[in-house]
């Protein structure tokens, strides 16, 4: 904390810049069409997650460091609400009862994890260690990791099952998305 800013930091800058330029741009492209939105929308906030091991490295102490690491993580907290909304309006599904009460109970958690994220419960602080800086997570950060591994499932299942029913170029656009999301795991 404090030190000189490194590589890994460096590189969380530069990831964060790319989102927030490929955000503007299919925003500013995607005319009024909700999928090109939500996708903006979520990379946005995709690009403020990756700022953590900058923002960490040029604080000034570990309670500063914290600071940081929670504004950060107000804006992780509702990646997998939105990137579960960009999926169910690119699989055309986002009108689908079921779908709509996942994608309200994502929301609702979401805003249950922002009301928690200022406490030890969610976040209880900061290490600055090798080989990268880590947050030490509270109790609640446990129950974030569970509600991101079951949206990322679950949107990855329902497009599996659109994929083998799809044809032509709509079925080529899932298969990217379904890659993209293998390598958003690695």
């Amino acid at each position: 904390v404090g030190g000189p800013v490194n590589t890994y930091a460096l590189a969380s800058l530069s990831a964060a810049v790319f989102c927030y330029l490929l955000a503007l741009l299919v925003f500013l492209k995607g005319g009024r069409s909700a999928e090109r939105r939500s996708f903006a929308y979520v990379t946005f906030l995709i690009g403020i997650w990756t700022l953590f091991p900058y923002f960490v490295s040029t604080a000034a102490d570990l309670s500063e460091a914290l600071v940081k690491a929670r504004f950060v993580y107000a804006a992780a907290i509702f990646v997998p609400a939105l990137f579960f909304q960009f999926m169910l309006h690119t699989m055309r599904i986002v009108h689908e009862p079921r779908e709509q009460t996942v994608l309200k109970g994502s929301y609702l958690a979401a805003l249950l994890f922002l009301a928690s994220l200022s406490t030890p419960l969610f976040i209880r602080g900061v290490v600055q260690g090798p080989p990268n800086p880590a947050i030490r997570p509270g109790l609640l950060y446990l129950f974030f990791v569970l509600y991101f591994g079951y949206m990322y499932v679950h949107a990855s299942h329902r497009l599996l099952r659109l994929y083998h029913t799809s044809r032509g170029r709509y079925r080529e656009q899932l298969k990217y998305i379904g890659l993209a999301f293998v390598v958003a795991v690695l």
